[in-house]
């Protein structure tokens, strides 16, 4: 069971599952008949997140805040495409962060994000076979 109801729609008082897969259902149905470019998209994802999470360590490494803050938007950004709302919160501090706290900070933020991002790339595996499923 979803703890977000319609898409985007959070409790703020319960976490968020890791993958609110009616995300990427309501995708399929924006696509009719097309539940392959659904799944297809959250592959892709799946497979570049681990490369954007690489960019934000070498951000966080280099203290180059611009590319850190990119980085965080990017992530955040395709989080909430795929309905990983805990990885988009995750990515949204770290982008918040990034505009005056201490590398230190951002750092233990990264790490979350980098966490939260594996998580999802586990889940949207599942999720992308069950959307290319007949």
């Amino acid at each position: 069971m979803s703890v977000l109801g319609p898409v985007g729609a959070r409790d703020p008082h319960r976490e968020p599952e890791i993958l609110d897969e009616s995300a990427l259902a309501e995708l399929a149905v924006d696509l009719p008949g097309r539940r392959d470019v659904a799944a297809r998209f959250a592959a892709d994802v799946a497979a570049d997140l681990p490369r954007r999470c690489a960019r934000m360590f070498a951000a966080c490494h280099a203290d180059d805040r611009n590319d850190l803050c990119a980085v965080a938007l990017s992530i955040r950004s395709s989080a909430q495409m795929v309905g990983a709302w805990a990885l988009a919160e995750a990515a949204r501090r770290l982008h918040d962060l990034a505009h005056g706290e201490t590398l230190d900070a951002c750092v233990r933020q990264a790490v979350l994000v980098a966490c939260a991002a594996q998580q999802v790339v586990t889940a949207l595996g599942s999720a992308a076979a069950h959307l290319a499923a007949p």
